[in-house]
């Protein structure tokens, strides 16, 4: 009954975590920011209290744990209501002259209070299932974080919440990234520190090496296609791969010497990489357009390339048109000049004459709003100068 009701909290807090992270990367206003701190301050502070009380019971410290959760509450609720007194205002209008964008500093935040509900929760889970290790010094502390942090209490919650994301936020990745992003979950589902078992390890640890060379070959695959990825999905793919290289040295080094401190660390990163990609707001993949091919569904997903250059053959049966008469193509622009300076007289020389004829024909074009590119082409391109 004692677990049931452990996984029912487990359970819970992977979906209200998944949900928070799905809003909150949608964050644009002060008070969506300072909403979102909110709630996963909240998070964070109470399974910190319950680890606190877990060590320390008693009614004295309740009373003061309790204090301490609505401190950490008045911290972020004051500026909300603040912000929805005096007015809110959009992220990218405060703090202009600063070198770290004020919605970085938020998504790192956010990401911060979640490595803290997801610690403190795995640890709290932990303890109450039997498994409460002593914490009087600084070592203890750190293999008691160690140990709840690769248990299956934390492992299986942050898969479940992972998936559960990538379910409701699938359509921000495009194509090419979309699948690389959806084995994350598995990765971190199969963890052999999750269950104390030899056929667990052994099954796992062959799930994960299948399923990072798959990536790694993926992503190669990728980049060899010359596709142009942006620089949010090459920085993903950089650091996805760095945190699955110190994955499997953490396994090694655990299935060595039984140390899964490297392993846990490569896990926070991974998680770390996650949530910054959900947080941060930037669709991941190849750049792609909606269009409409011919014959087919509106809405099918494109690869961008360059406009098609038009044809000299195209630009010639082009028509412009003169001030008055039927449109003349380019390619008879240069014989037109001739005509049009025999027709104001400049051949022979009356150059006061063929200057006020000129300026006649330039004010009729502009009374009759006709596009005079045609003749305008025809008089600058003569190979007669003409020094006004």
């Amino acid at each position: 009954m004692e677990t049931i009701l452990l996984s029912l909290v487990a359970a819970s807090m992977a979906g209200i975590t998944a949900w928070v992270l799905g809003r909150g990367s949608d964050v644009r206003t002060a008070n969506q920011a300072i909403v979102l701190l909110l709630v996963l301050s909240m998070m964070g502070s109470m399974f910190f209290s319950a680890v606190i009380y877990l060590y320390h019971p008693g009614f004295t410290n309740l009373i003061i744990l309790v204090a301490f959760n609505m401190v950490t509450m008045s911290v972020f609720l004051v500026p909300a209501l603040l912000t929805i007194i005096n007015g809110d205002r959009k992220l990218e209008d405060l703090f202009r002259g600063s070198p770290v964008k004020l919605r970085t500093a938020v998504v790192w935040a956010a990401i911060a209070f979640v490595f803290a509900a997801e610690v403190f929760m795995g640890w709290t889970l932990s303890a109450v299932a039997g498994a409460l290790q002593p914490a009087g010094n600084p070592a203890e502390v750190y293999l008691a974080v160690i140990s709840s942090s690769s248990s299956y209490w934390f492992v299986f919650t942050m898969a479940a919440e992972m998936a559960l994301t990538f379910a409701t936020m699938r359509k921000r990745f495009l194509s090419g990234t979309l699948w690389v992003v959806g084995v994350q979950p598995l990765m971190m589902f199969f963890s052999p520190t999750a269950i104390d078992s030899h056929a667990w390890a052994e099954l796992s640890f062959i799930a994960n090496a299948v399923i990072m060379a798959t990536v790694f070959a993926f992503i190669l695959i990728l980049l060899r296609r010359n596709r142009s990825f942006s620089r949010a999905t090459m920085a993903y793919l950089l650091c996805l791969i760095l945190a699955y290289t110190l994955m499997m040295a953490g396994l090694l080094i655990w299935f060595a010497d039984g140390d899964a401190a490297v392993f846990v660390v490569s896990l926070y990163f991974e998680m770390a990489v996650y949530m910054y990609v959900i947080l941060d707001g930037k669709s991941l993949g190849i750049h792609r357009e909606e269009a409409q091919p011919p014959g087919g569904e509106r809405g099918t997903p494109t690869f961008r390339t360059a406009p098609p250059r038009r044809p000299l053959q195209a630009m010639k049966q082009r028509a412009p048109r003169c001030c008055k008469g039927p449109p003349v193509a380019l390619e008879d622009a240069h014989s037109m000049s001739f005509r049009n300076l025999k027709s104001i007289g400049l051949e022979t020389g009356a150059l006061p004459a063929a200057c006020g004829r000129l300026s006649l024909a330039l004010t009729q074009c502009l009374a009759s709003k006709k596009d005079m590119f045609s003749y305008g082409h025809a008089v600058t391109q003569s190979p007669t100068p003409m020094h006004l």
